[in-house]
């Protein structure tokens, strides 16, 4: 990924790590570094925020429902940035989901593919409550 391009922007992270298709990452797998930590450490210069990741691609234009609807779908991000999580924050709320903050890039995490987050339709109570849950799984080295 080119990091001057980049440089100052808003960069919205989607990825999702799988050691099996990725290779080992030891800074992920000891849990030093969260997947998008890892990306902000490649882009030093630019606001990274976690979103959209544990949310099939194709649910994101078909779940979407207006504010007040009854069980709407609630999506979480994360990330350093206020304006940038604000942004994001905008973007889930057009798109027509809940919205739930999950903390810093350090708490990215709790989205992670093993997470009773992920890839899951909850609503924002449902959501909070699997954040909650979630269990840091590392890989000992």
């Amino acid at each position: 990924m080119p990091v001057e391009p980049l440089a100052g922007k808003i960069v919205l992270t989607t990825n999702n790590y799988f050691a099996k298709r990725d290779g080992p990452i030891a800074e992920i797998d000891s849990g030093e570094m969260t997947v998008p930590q890892y990306l902000g450490a490649h882009l030093p210069t630019s606001r990274v925020v976690r979103a959209f990741n544990h949310i099939d691609a194709a649910q994101i234009v078909t779940d979407g429902t207006p504010r007040g609807t009854p069980d709407r779908r609630a999506l979480a991000y994360a990330g350093d940035d206020d304006e940038a999580k604000q942004l994001t924050a905008d973007l889930y709320e057009a798109f027509g989901f809940d919205v739930v903050d999950a903390g810093g890039l350090a708490d990215a995490w709790r989205l992670d593919v093993d997470q009773p987050t992920f890839v899951v339709r909850q609503n924002r109570e449902q959501l909070v409550a699997n954040l909650a849950r979630a269990e840091r799984h590392l890989v000992a080295a």
